[in-house]
């Protein structure tokens, strides 16, 4: 045990507020499970609208999860609070040892940060299945629907909502997915995969892009 791991041991238990489907915060959890932090749990239903509310939105003005609390410290966003958590607790490492390999994993967050995230993961499943609970939801859905911060998600969620499938945002977030996929897997070996461990080997293989064992 170095230094900094012993003075973490003194200082104030990590907070994350997440949710279990979420998979910005399970990146986080597997994060957090590697370096052998303990942490407390604080689970949000989504469904029910408790990223929207007002004590949250304090510490995340984007209303979503994760968001991580180390003291005074509030950390959002999935990518940086792995970042971050690299930094405080840096054994073991996750993270490339060499600047090239540092490089190269932030050009992975950048991309799902960017356009792969809320532009097409979460447009897919919101077209395949979340747009069901806030249909289904009424009144409710349709207030979370305008709480939601960011007028470019919120609208493109709107459009899903209403036209499924057949919304233009769905169908160009399926063909950016399919442009990740050809970049995380060698063409001869796409075929060789089912849809369903497709999806699942995509975003194992894009967590472990982001940060491969040293």
């Amino acid at each position: 045990m170095n230094d900094h791991e012993e003075s973490r041991e003194t200082e104030t238990m990590l907070v994350l507020y997440h949710n279990d489907m979420s998979l910005c915060a399970q990146k986080v959890r597997v994060c957090l499970a590697e370096k052998g932090l303990p942490w407390e749990n604080r689970h949000l239903v989504l469904r029910k609208g408790e990223h929207q509310q007002e004590w949250y939105r304090k510490l995340n003005r984007r209303a979503v999860v994760p968001t991580l609390v180390d003291g005074d410290n509030v950390i959002p966003e999935s990518n940086v609070i792995l970042e971050y958590v690299e930094e405080i607790c840096p054994h073991p490492s996750l993270a490339p040892k060499d600047a090239y390999g540092r490089a190269k994993m932030r050009l992975w967050t950048k991309q799902l940060d960017e356009d792969i995230h809320d532009s097409s993961a979460a447009i897919l499943s919101f077209g395949i299945a979340f747009r069901h609970q806030y249909i289904e939801a009424g009144e409710l859905g349709k207030k979370m629907l305008e709480h939601v911060p960011n007028v470019f998600k919120r609208e493109r969620r709107r459009d899903v909502i209403e036209r499924g499938t057949s919304s233009q945002h769905f169908i160009v977030a399926v063909e950016r997915m399919v442009l990740l996929l050809l970049a995380v897997f060698p063409r001869p070996h796409m075929s060789d995969l089912s849809p369903s461990l497709l999806g699942f080997c995509l975003d194992a293989s894009v967590a472990v892009r982001q940060y491969p064992r040293s």
